[in-house]
């Protein structure tokens, strides 16, 4: 039986994968009423060495959040912090929420995303790091939930603490085809 090897590197010279930054989250309360407003802590940050300077960084995460507000406000986005000490956001993603009632006040956020430059990566190499967050389109200070990775305490149906694991994977954009008719690529 033949099985195929992931990651192998090419007759070129190297792998496609450059290099992975992974993060759990905790709970986080999420205070305040800002309108702009990024996480470094409880793992909604993640710190990635980008190898090459037009590679492209594939974010995978997903993670719950509770508490009746107004999250379809939100414009839920990463903030890419390069190494030269500035910052790009990159909003908007999907989440499913509900609205504040009494049946639970919870939704999901997820977020698959291509990073590429020109979208939050700025042609640098070096130390990224990425932290979720949001910025209204509107200028209201709604936030997305009251608490996002909720422990046992914020839900009485015996939920166990939840968690969420992010992916950011840096791809060599030389040693990967693209599909150049998907409409939403660079």
């Amino acid at each position: 039986m033949a099985r195929k090897v992931l990651n192998k590197p090419v007759s070129s010279g190297g792998a496609a994968i450059k290099s992975v930054a992974t993060t759990k989250t905790t709970r986080l309360s999420i205070s305040g009423n800002s309108n702009d407003t990024w996480h470094n802590g409880n793992g909604y940050s993640a710190v990635l060495n980008r190898q090459e300077a037009d590679s492209r960084v594939l974010v995978d995460a997903h993670w719950r959040y509770t508490g009746g507000t107004h999250s379809y406000f939100a414009g839920m986005g990463i903030q890419s912090n390069y190494p030269n000490g500035s910052s790009s956001k990159t909003n908007g993603w999907g989440y499913i929420w509900e609205y504040n009632t009494s049946d639970g006040n919870e939704g999901l956020f997820s977020c698959v995303k291509g990073l590429y430059d020109g979208h939050g990566l700025n042609n640098q190499t070096g130390n990224f790091t990425f932290k979720f967050g949001w910025e209204s389109q509107n200028g209201s200070a709604n936030r997305p939930g009251v608490v996002w990775t909720s422990s046992r305490s914020d839900d009485s149906r015996g939920h166990a603490n939840d968690m969420a694991y992010f992916i950011f994977t840096e791809i060599s954009d030389s040693k990967t085809s693209w599909n150049n008719n998907s409409g939403g690529n660079s």
